[in-house]
């Protein structure tokens, strides 16, 4: 009886911090993700790790956290942001570190060293004007809600 207690008692204790993590989908509004679209997203989807905000197959939004990476957050995001085949800016004031790659057809990715997590915002199509200031603001909302 004892070893079950001690059983249940862990199981508990393990799962207590997931059942008050926030999920991506409680960072970023559905009328958030549209205003860096430029276009009316449907209600957000959680899938994995992230959530989607999406206009159509080819137009969405997506908020990826990666939790809980100790150590490995650094070389997670120095990984992430190695692809040289689009334009690369860092943006300071987000994190420890925050990269934004832009490139052809309206699709913008900014990749965020924060607290021993990686923190991922992605556009792919909508609004080609301000899309750069507008992942950068929806960035800035995200990480206030983390």
């Amino acid at each position: 009886m004892r070893y079950r207690a001690m059983i249940v008692v862990a199981i508990l204790c393990s799962a207590i911090p997931f059942a008050f993590a926030k999920s991506p989908c409680d960072t970023l509004t559905a009328a958030e993700a549209s205003a860096v679209l430029g276009a009316t997203t449907q209600a957000p989807k959680f899938v994995g790790m992230g959530c989607i905000y999406s206009v159509s197959s080819s137009e969405d939004f997506s908020v990826l956290v990666m939790d809980g990476l100790g150590a490995m957050a650094e070389r997670s995001y120095e990984e992430a942001i190695a692809d040289k085949s689009a334009k690369h800016t860092a943006v300071a004031g987000l994190g420890e570190k925050a990269d934004l790659a832009l490139s052809e057809g309206n699709h913008a990715i900014i990749h965020i060293l924060s607290k021993n997590r990686l923190v991922i915002l992605e556009a792919r199509g909508g609004k080609k004007d301000g899309l750069q200031d507008a992942m950068i603001q929806a960035a800035k909302k995200v990480l206030s809600r983390l």
